[in-house]
Order: structure tokens, then sequence, then C-alpha cells
């Protein structure tokens, strides 16, 4: 063999191992970052988004198997069930928050207008106030829930009953009195 044809083959050989050890070092390093990415917080958004592309990346350069891939998928889907429930959680709950504070602030004024009302002694329009400030607390709409339930109506009837039993009972006491009068 020649000398040029020697340095040739050991240029090529030269150009293939450096080749090698970068491809190398990019598996290891993708396999790093893979690592790194699912020990961090799976809980964000950006941290779902950076381990998805480390897996890519992973998978891209060899750095993992195709076995190995499916078991960080399943993971990363349990990881974004959880988040996406918690975030449709977080979202309802945030929801409420707003609906509960825009009752607030319309009871809270309600019962400003009650209060000076009272203060003012204007007791007439005080039924109107307090039928408002009922309505803008939920409280008719909860007492009439639990009056319409199976036990709130049996409750109904049976205190209707107990007070139609008290007014004959008041009644009937009233007409015998006067009947003892016109007798004396």
């Amino acid at each position: 063999m020649s000398a040029a044809a020697g340095a040739a083959s050991k240029a090529r050989i030269l150009s293939e191992a450096q080749a090698f050890n970068a491809a190398l070092a990019e598996r290891n390093k993708a396999y790093l970052a893979l690592q790194t990415a699912m020990a961090g917080s799976l809980t964000t958004t950006e941290g779902l988004a950076a381990a998805e592309a480390a897996l890519d990346r992973a998978m891209a350069t060899g750095a993992i198997t195709e076995a190995e891939q499916t078991v960080y998928l399943e993971r990363l889907n349990v990881v974004t069930g959880v988040a996406t429930a918690s975030m449709e959680a977080n979202t309802a709950a945030t929801l409420e928050n707003a609906a509960a504070a825009k009752l607030s602030s319309r009871s809270v004024t309600e019962l400003g207008i009650v209060m000076g009302e009272l203060a003012s002694g204007n007791t007439g329009r005080l039924k109107y106030s307090l039928a408002a400030l009922a309505n803008q607390t939920g409280f008719l709409s909860k007492a009439m829930g639990a009056i319409l339930s199976p036990i709130g109506l049996a409750a109904t009837a049976i205190g209707g009953a107990l007070a139609y039993d008290i007014y004959a009972t008041y009644e009937n006491a009233k007409q015998s009195t006067e009947e003892l009068q016109k007798l004396s």
C-alpha cells in the first residue's frame, strides 16, 4: 500500500471515528436530557412539553429503544391525564369562586339597602328589600329546593296540618267563648 493510500485510509478511519464519537456524544446528551426532563416537573405544561421534546430527540438519536419509548410515552400519558383533570378542576373552582364573588357583592349591596331602610324607618319597603336580599344570597332557591324535596314536602305537609289544627282549635275556642258569653 502506498503512503498516500495509507494516509487516506487513516484519514477516513479518523473521520469515521470522529463521526461515531459525535453520534455517541449526541445520544448520551439526548439520553441525559430525557432523564432530566422525566425527573423534572411534569405537572406543568412547560415540563410536559420539555419531556416530550426530549423523548423525541432521544428516539431520533437512537438513545432509547422502541420498547423504552413506549414506557416513557405511557408515563407521559398518565401524567397528561392527571394534569388535564387537575386543570379542569382548577377551572371549575375558579368559575365557582367568580360566581360566589359576584353573588357576594350583590348581596352586600342589598344588605346595605336593607340597613338604610331600617335606619330611615322605611319599614314599608323592607319586605321588598328582604325578598331581594334572600334572592341575591340564593336563600330562596335553596329553600325552594329543600321544600320541594321528598323530605321537605313531608315536613311541609306536617307543618301545614299542624298549623291548620292550631287554627281550628283557636277558632273553636273563640266560638265557644262567644257562645258562653251569649248564655251568661
